[in-house]
């Protein structure tokens, strides 16, 4: 093993010349494939791919040995993890899933090697070492960007002895996973995982360790003690293939629809030689460049004056090889409703109800009692820190366990929270929902989510891939400004698009909440232009009070009143502690019950006293209206003027003030404050 300040030096050998603890282990040094001799595993050149970043729509492959990597592993340093690169031992071809990515299982041609994952928190990278050394298998061992002396996690990079057929990687892994006791994540089976590699800026550089010993495909010993991702005994027919979700990968092709929307195309729209060039790219991408998708291009392409199968061949070749965005097959889709004939009127889904129809009607599917049923759009709205990210999360995360949510009772069903605006923050926030109040299977979250506008952009076509699939029954949208990036508010058609999108993505039975701000007035309704407002089922006015309440006010609810007292304090959830020893730290609500405080609207001086004398005058019995008000007034309560009429004028307002406010209630002569009530919210005109 070798620490990462002896990266550097020759095999065998310290800086210092003295020998190390692999020469000492010379009799585990591998004889790799080449049968040459003294060569260590460590020490073959692999052929590896690098992706910028996990959406891999490009790479790169070098040759390169596992020592020469360990040196690279300390210095290649990016902001945050997400901006390392990631490696992968072994070979990709060049077919690309519906996304545009190129790594995925499919797609990989050759393994070089096992990557794999330790993330338990409790193995040291150390032992790890010192297991494989005992195992007798070459590796490379560098720890994470997640890792803590504490709370270890590394990473392991076991050689072949030569190129290997794919299918060999879970026997492999299981060899690796027996070794180690069985510790590995489950995700280190997956056939083309890849894993970052490098320092995050600002903190510790990666601990790198590396072991010398057999490859790992000719460490047949390890057979008998081979362990799958489960912990069990690995048996040869376990087929790890299929392990990674690889439902991104291209569909078939809808091969009738695509000749229909071709069909529907004049062959006057394929003279512009960008028209004509579009569909044979989304052609090429949606076949993966076959041959049956070249055929589809040309037929429409023989319309065309300038036809030309050679030149039409070169193009298609040429498809692909770029790495910017792809066009994809909604490009033709989209052309061709252009030309599309329109329908004459139909009698759509007109029904006639009569009263008895009405009388004998369902009662509507709640959601949340009262406040959300499936299809609905919702909004929860307010300015910059009042809480309204706090309590979408919490909502959702109610409904994902069919918990009641501030004394609703809600029906359990999968949850999808896009996070557009700060997903780091909220994934803290879910992370502290969660140790409160244990793991929602259900709860899911989404980021880099930011440009549902675009109606050829990834953005909105993942978002909705991904609620067809999983089918959740609650989606938040937080912020609408975020996601729908360019957004004019203030604009009909831009809104009237954000609406249109909401409903698509609500088409499915789900009630979409969209996280808004509210206006610079604080108005009842969400900030921009009011076609919002009014495609709204629900909206929530979320305001902090001075005394750190938070209420949510309903200013529209079609599923019920508006009475309703939502009302939570911010409470802090401990998470950990960062790389300084400092405290992590995420907010999370905390529910008020309903009745344990009232809502105390700002109360003038007059209202104050006269409310304050009406409370001490409650101590001796019923209080009626008279007898409070001529106290008020002679004791000048609410009014120092020595005019009586004056006084009198300044009382009537104050009443009418606190009635206003809901603070006090009047009947039959007798007037009462609010808290000496129970329950009774009628209250007689003044």
């Amino acid at each position: 093993m070798t620490p990462p300040d002896m990266e550097n030096a020759a095999p065998g050998t310290s800086r210092s010349g003295a020998k190390s603890a692999v020469a000492r282990k010379a009799k585990r040094v591998s004889y790799y494939h080449s049968g040459n001799g003294g060569a260590s595993a460590l020490d073959r050149p692999l052929e590896m791919t690098r992706f910028r970043d996990p959406h891999a729509r490009s790479k790169r492959t070098v040759r390169k040995s596992l020592r020469d990597f360990a040196v690279i592993i300390p210095q290649r340093v990016a902001a945050s993890k997400e901006a390392l690169s990631l490696i992968k031992l072994g070979a990709f071809g060049d077919q690309t899933t519906r996304k545009g990515s190129l790594r995925h299982n499919a797609n990989l041609r050759t393994i070089e090697g096992v990557e794999a994952d330790y993330d338990g928190e409790v193995m040291s990278i150390a032992q790890a070492a010192a297991k494989l050394d005992d195992a007798g298998i070459a590796a490379v061992l560098y720890t994470s960007p997640s890792h803590r002396p504490d709370a270890p996690r590394w990473r392991v990079l076991c050689p072949t002895s030569e190129p290997l057929d794919p299918a060999e990687r879970g026997r492999l892994t299981a060899r690796v996973n027996g070794a180690l006791g069985g510790v590995l994540a489950s995700e280190s089976f997956t056939l083309s995982q890849s894993y970052y590699y490098g320092r995050v800026d600002g903190r510790p550089a990666p601990r790198v360790e590396l072991v010398d010993g057999v490859a790992i495909d000719l460490a047949d010993h390890l057979d008998a003690g081979a362990l799958d991702k489960r912990g069990k005994p690995y048996h040869a027919n376990d087929d790890y293939r299929d392990d990674v979700n690889d439902d991104d990968l291209r569909p078939e092709p809808d091969v009738d629809r695509i000749r229909k929307a071709l069909e529907s195309i004049p062959a006057d729209a394929l003279e512009p030689y960008a028209a004509w060039l579009e569909i044979g790219q989304a052609l090429h991408h949606e076949f993966g460049g076959d041959q049956e998708g070249l055929e589809l291009w040309d037929a429409p392409s023989q319309w065309c004056d300038s036809y030309d199968r050679d030149e039409i061949e070169a193009k298609w070749d040429s498809f692909g090889r770029h790495s910017g965005r792809p066009v994809t097959i909604g490009t033709l889709y989209k052309l061709a409703k252009k030309y599309a004939p329109k329908s004459k009127r139909q009698n759509g889904g007109l029904r006639i109800l009569t009263t008895e129809d009405c009388e004998a009607a369902a009662p509507r599917a709640c959601l949340i009692e009262n406040l959300l049923s499936p299809g609905d759009i919702a909004s929860i709205f307010g300015a910059p820190g009042a809480g309204k990210s706090l309590l979408g999360p919490y909502l959702g995360y109610q409904v994902a366990l069919g918990e009641t949510a501030f004394g609703m009772n809600t029906k359990p069903g999968v949850v999808l929270y896009v996070a557009a605006e700060d997903p780091h923050g909220m994934a803290g926030r879910v992370r502290a929902l969660s140790i409160r109040q244990g793991h929602a299977p259900n709860f899911l979250l989404a980021e880099n989510v930011g440009n549902l506008l675009d109606d050829e952009g990834p953005d909105l076509e993942s978002l909705m891939d991904v609620v067809r699939e999983r089918k959740p029954s609650l989606i938040f949208i937080d912020t609408l400004v975020m996601a729908f990036s360019g957004l004019e508010e203030n604009d009909a058609k831009s809104m009237g698009r954000v609406v249109a999108i909401t409903k698509e993505l609500a088409g499915n039975g789900a009630a979409v909440v969209l996280v808004h701000h509210d206006t610079k007035a604080e108005g009842s309704t969400p900030r921009g232009h009011s076609i919002l407002n009014g495609a709204l089922d629900m909206a929530m006015h979320v305001k902090r009070g001075e005394d750190g309440i938070v209420r949510a006010k309903l200013t529209k609810n079609r599923n019920g009143g508006t009475e309703r007292d939502i009302a939570f304090r911010i409470g802090v959830e401990p998470l950990g502690e960062n790389e300084f020893g400092n405290p992590i730290t995420a907010a999370v609500v905390e529910e008020i019950p309903r009745g344990a405080t009232q809502y105390r609207a700002r109360l003038t001086a007059g209202e104050s006293a006269a409310l304050a004398k009406l409370i001490t005058m409650e101590d001796e019995g019923r209080v009626t209206e008279d007898g409070w008000r001529a106290a008020c007034i002679a004791e000048r309560e609410v009014s120092g003027a020595e005019d009586m009429e004056s006084r009198k004028r300044a009382m009537r307002r104050v009443v009418q003030g606190l009635a206003k406010k809901k603070l006090i209630l009047t009947r039959g002569g007798f007037v009462a404050s609010a808290e000496a009530t129970s329950g009774d919210d009628e209250c007689d005109d003044i």
